[in-house]
């Protein structure tokens, strides 16, 4: 029995994230967070939030995945007919893209499992503040960044939004020091 293809719009941006969004959701073989999904998707800042917005919730509106509501949370799967629009188009991703979505989502993944403490304070100075940043595991201190800031709103500002996205700041620091981020450092 041969498989019927499955149309598929010319690759672009749109196309190109819903490809995206159905290979991660294949490969990683659980359920995401549309949260998880953002940081994942969007950890470089080459793809626009409002259009990876549209283009997962296209994907569900036209049945390509399904969505289910545990706890607070919606969580995003691939099902049948998101597999079949893949197999029809997934060679359109360059093995490169494949490869970095998917070390970014394993990475974030094992992150948020590992049960990691995000912890974030401004001590004051004599002439300034200083802004500590640290994740810590059972074991270990993942990483801990001080910095010297002149302004006491300036250093909340850097502590909530470290509070916020504590991961995403994490693999920018790793893939800043690994040389995976050679695009900023050029």
């Amino acid at each position: 029995m041969s498989k019927k293809k499955v149309p598929f719009p010319k690759i672009n941006e749109e196309s190109t994230i819903k490809v995206i969004i159905l290979f991660l959701l294949d490969e990683l073989k659980t359920p995401l967070s549309f949260q998880t999904l953002t940081e994942i998707i969007l950890w470089d800042g080459s793809v626009n939030y409002f259009i990876f917005a549209d283009c997962l919730d296209n994907l569900a509106q036209k049945g390509a995945v399904d969505k289910e509501t545990v706890g607070k949370e919606t969580l995003y799967s691939i099902n049948s007919f998101g597999k079949d629009i893949l197999e029809n188009v997934s060679d359109l991703l360059k093995d490169s893209i494949k490869t970095q979505m998917l070390r970014s989502a394993t990475r974030l993944l094992a992150f948020n499992r590992r049960g990691n403490v995000v912890k974030s304070e401004v001590k004051p100075l004599e002439n300034g503040n200083e802004l500590i940043c640290t994740i810590k595991d059972r074991d270990n201190t993942l990483l801990d960044i001080r910095l010297y800031l002149d302004k006491k709103d300036e250093a909340d500002k850097m502590a909530q939004r470290f509070d916020e996205k504590a991961e995403v700041i994490f693999r920018g620091v790793m893939a800043l020091l690994s040389g995976e981020a050679k695009f900023i450092m050029d």
